[in-house]
């Protein structure tokens, strides 16, 4: 939770930008030793008093690649939970867990449809 302060959820955009050249990906192109720097674009801002990252806590693998990178906007202060807590948690508050589980399904289905229309709005510009 943000205790105090404002981040903004950004994408990469340089993932999904054509070619100018040709019809096809810039990412297929990368020189994987030498990646070109980030193109973030925001889509979602979150202030004091809310949260994030809770769909990264509730997936079932550590090792599936983040949608998004937040950056905060002015200096920022948290409070974290890590998912050892909140498996702790789930043992003594399950319905609660349960339901911050499928608030977090909703929020990250919320994240993928605003990333898709940045996706289709980059791919008009």
């Amino acid at each position: 939770m943000i205790k105090q302060g404002r981040i903004k959820l950004n994408i990469d955009i340089s993932d999904f930008l054509l070619n100018e050249e040709q019809d096809i990906f810039q990412a297929e192109d990368v020189d994987e030793s030498n990646p070109p720097e980030p193109k973030n674009v925001p889509f979602i801002s979150y202030v004091e008093g809310s949260y994030f990252g809770d769909s990264d806590i509730f997936r079932k693998s550590n090792h599936l690649e983040r949608d998004s990178t937040a950056i905060a906007e002015c200096e920022s202060h948290f409070f974290v939970l890590s998912r050892e807590v909140i498996i702790q948690l789930r043992k003594t508050f399950p319905a609660e867990i349960l339901q911050m589980s499928e608030l977090a399904k909703k929020r990250k289905l919320r994240h993928q449809q605003l990333i898709k229309a940045l996706k289709i709005k980059v791919d008009f510009i």
